[in-house]
């Protein structure tokens, strides 16, 4: 039954990523579906050859999770090798050498991407970034703390701004997000805390007079939405009970605000998941229960 339930939950968000894949591809071009495809492949290849050599059966619905995730946070104009490059370290990095499906430490795609973030920065920078509707280069958060500039929500809302591959169409995020906490395929303790204390946070901030986003704005910009949704939530890198999910929506939330505000890094959102991964284990101390070594019962 248990298998079965996780089988459910695994469908409702490879649905809910697809549903976001073919729009981000209506949104950007057939250059994304080539992307997407290319992942893929590679990460057929990397998956399919571990297990053969484990002789184990390869789960069909886990390949597609991370090569979609991984390109879904990629400039729109990024070069195919370095897709090739990021999805191979992604899965082999980030999942094989752990065991696979549901034995990994850190979220397979962040680790992809925190490779050719810093392995590749010239091509991870804005001048891969797809031109929507006259806006050249992410409309992220370094436009508002930096410039001086403000987002029209809206916009935002409905994809009309420029950024990476997956965040655009951030009210299709938003639903498909609610679409998949109603159907229990994620738990809504890890989004909810997650944004609601990054906006917070960044109110108590501009309360202390710091300079720091605006509480509002800075939720839609970058991939704080796509990330809260689609990232933030894998089962094997949270906190495994309740009060350590809350803590760990609020770990998010907290160190976006420290990273978004007082670092070189405008979104930070890679930084901050696989932070949080490395916590998790630690949070979960809090709540594990306690085994009698006399009685030989829970304490």
């Amino acid at each position: 039954m248990k298998i079965q339930e996780n089988d459910k939950k695994l469908l409702i968000y490879l649905v809910s990523l697809f549903i976001l894949s073919i729009f981000s591809i209506a949104i950007y071009g057939m250059y994304v579906f080539y992307m997407m495809l290319t992942a893929i492949g590679v990460a057929f290849v990397i998956e399919f050859a571990f297990a053969k050599i484990r002789k184990k059966k390869m789960n069909i619905a886990n390949w597609f999770v991370t090569p979609l995730l991984f390109v879904l946070f990629l400039p729109a104009k990024a070069p195919i090798w370095l897709v090739i490059y990021g999805t191979a370290f992604a899965v082999l990095f980030g999942k094989a050498v752990f065991g696979g499906d549901d034995n990994y430490v850190f979220n397979p795609a962040m680790v992809g991407l925190l490779f050719v973030t810093v392995s590749f920065p010239q091509q991870m920078t804005n001048q891969w970034y797809h031109t929507v509707n006259g806006l050249v280069g992410a409309d992220n958060s370094a436009n508002i703390l930096y410039n001086g500039g403000t987002v029209n929500i809206i916009q935002q809302l409905m994809g009309e701004s420029a950024g990476t591959i997956g965040e655009v169409f951030r009210l299709l995020i938003i639903l498909l997000g609610l679409f998949m906490i109603a159907f229990k395929a994620i738990d809504w303790k890890v989004p909810t805390f997650f944004i609601g204390s990054y906006f917070l946070f960044s109110m108590f901030g501009k309360f202390a007079g710091l300079n720091v986003l605006d509480p509002v704005q800075s939720i839609f910009v970058g991939t704080v939405l796509l990330a809260a949704f689609f990232v933030a939530p894998d089962e094997p890198t949270i906190a495994k009970y309740p009060l350590g999910r809350v803590l760990y929506g609020v770990g998010l939330g907290f160190f976006t605000f420290i990273i978004r505000n007082f670092s070189s890094f405008s979104d930070g959102i890679i930084f901050v998941i696989v932070i949080m991964n490395a916590i998790a284990p630690l949070i979960d101390k809090i709540e594990e229960p306690k085994v009698s070594l006399e009685e030989g019962e829970l304490a």
